[in-house]
C-alpha cells in the first residue's frame, strides 16, 4: 500500500519534512541526492517522491522505490508540445497521459529531459522505446487533480489530507 499525502499552501520540502516527522517518527530526516538528482532518505528504507500542481502539494510515501505526479486539471495551450505527441497519443487524456510519463521518470530517478523522448502513452499504457514499461502505474482524481503513481508492482493507493 502506498499513502499519499495531501495539502494545499505548503513548501514541498516543509510538507515532506512535517510528514516524515509526524507520520514516520523521524524528527531530523535527512534528505540527499542520487548521482542522477533524485531524492532520497539517508539511512531509511523508506522511499518518498513529491508532487505539485497549483497550491496542491502531495506526498508519496513507500517500502519501494515510487515516482508520484499530480496535475490539477485545466484548459491547456501548447501547440508546441501537443505536436510532439504520437496520433494515439493525442486520443489519450492529457493529464492521464502526463502525470504517466513524470511519474515513471521520477520512479527512475532519471531526467525529463534524458527519458521523456523514449516514452509513448498510448491506450492506457506505457511504453518507453517501444516496450511496455516494467513498473506499475495507479492513476486517481480527487478534487479536480489527476494523480499517477509508479511502483514495481501493482498497489493499493490511500489518500490522506493533511
Amino acid at each position: 500500500m502506498v499513502t499519499v499525502f495531501v495539502t494545499r499552501g505548503e513548501t514541498g520540502d516543509r510538507f515532506l519534512r512535517r510528514i516524515l516527522r509526524e507520520e514516520y517518527s523521524l524528527p531530523r530526516p535527512i534528505v540527499e541526492r542520487t548521482k542522477s538528482g533524485k531524492p532520497r532518505l539517508n539511512g531509511d528504507p523508506l522511499f518518498f517522491s513529491l508532487s505539485h500542481s497549483g497550491d496542491t502539494v502531495a506526498l508519496a510515501v513507500s517500502d519501494a522505490p515510487i515516482g508520484l505526479d499530480c496535475e490539477r486539471r485545466r484548459v491547456l495551450s501548447c501547440p508546441a508540445l501537443f505536436r510532439r505527441l504520437t496520433d494515439g497519443e493525442r486520443r489519450e487524456d492529457f493529464f492521464r497521459l502526463w502525470t504517466a510519463k513524470e511519474a515513471y521518470v521520477k520512479f527512475l530517478g532519471g531526467t525529463l529531459a534524458r527519458t521523456l523522448p523514449a516514452l509513448v502513452y498510448e491506450n492506457g499504457i506505457l511504453f518507453d522505446r517501444g516496450e511496455p514499461v516494467d513498473a506499475a502505474l495507479v492513476h486517481a482524481e480527487r478534487e479536480g487533480t489527476v494523480y499517477c503513481v509508479c511502483t514495481p508492482q501493482k498497489t493499493e493507493i490511500v489518500f490522506r489530507s493533511v
